[in-house]
């Protein structure tokens, strides 16, 4: 399916990408439509992780592949997408998005600029066409800690060969369905980096997403919560420092108030304790 996704150059091209998509109580595959309105589905290679209890989703398209899976938690799909993902590049990715003309192109031009990275980060723009949040305008060889912590799934491509070598994965106690309901995408790329291998970003949008992402539609307490589990376990140690500037950073944008700040803390405490309590 793949063997003829690298030109005589060597540079990538779109036939070496699939798409893993996560997604839940399917039988039919309408929503594909809405996903790629300028693309035609049959030109394209598809991965569909299918959580369901009793509908099953059947492909006989050879270029559409289905799991379906009893299972419950969006990582565990992500990482059930990743073994059985045949691309050499991968783009995750849920039912509710909307990916934009020429996107496949604009991932694998991003590769060939940065053909070192194993993970390139791309833009996103909600239903009014403005970009989802504040991107940096020139692209980025390397990102920091700060650049990662605020990523979401559907801006993230892999180099798949180099994520498996080094056995990287989702934690399967965050994410949809899992204890923590966030986190996921952030520990994901802290494997990647602390593995030494390279996450670049490109200032080009290939997706939109008309829906609030999950923290914009949680109460602060359970959003430091997760906070607090997500960060021991991206930086064991060293959790009160990065929660301590968490608080500083959202009392500055006005997104913590300072009568709430004991609080919020209290509920990090809350998760981290949890978080260390499940790995034991």
């Amino acid at each position: 399916m793949f063997k003829d996704s690298e030109n005589s150059t060597g540079l990538y091209t779109k036939q070496s990408i699939e798409i893993l998509i996560a997604t839940m109580h399917r039988d039919n595959f309408d929503f594909l439509e809405s996903m790629f309105p300028h693309e035609n589905i049959n030109t394209l290679q598809l991965l569909i992780i299918n959580q369901t209890d009793t509908k099953e989703l059947i492909s006989s398209q050879p270029n559409i592949r289905v799991i379906n899976s009893h299972e419950r938690g969006l990582s565990k799909s992500r990482n059930m997408a990743l073994q059985s993902a045949k691309g050499e590049l991968c783009i995750i990715t849920d039912d509710d998005v909307i990916f934009l003309p020429d996107f496949l192109d604009i991932v694998a031009s991003g590769y060939n600029q940065f053909p070192n990275a194993s993970m390139l980060r791309f833009r996103a723009e909600k239903d009014d066409g403005i970009l989802l949040k504040k991107y940096p305008k020139s692209p980025k060889e390397k990102l920091s800690w700060l650049d990662i912590m605020n990523v979401v799934s559907f801006e993230i491509t892999i180099k798949r060969a180099a994520i498996l070598k080094e056995n990287i994965s989702f934690n399967e106690h965050f994410g949809l369905g899992s204890t923590f309901t966030m986190g996921e995408e952030q520990i994901f790329l802290s494997s990647i980096k602390k593995a030494n291998l390279q996450l670049s970003y490109i200032p080009q949008t290939i997706v939109r997403h008309d829906h609030p992402s999950t923290h914009q539609k949680v109460s602060f307490t359970t959003n430091y919560y997760v906070q607090g589990a997500m960060n021991d376990a991206l930086f064991e140690g060293k959790t009160n420092f990065w929660i301590f500037l968490k608080i500083l950073f959202d009392v500055k944008q006005g997104i913590l108030k300072f009568n709430q700040i004991t609080e919020a803390l209290n509920a990090a405490k809350e998760g981290r304790r949890t978080y260390r309590n499940l790995k034991r």
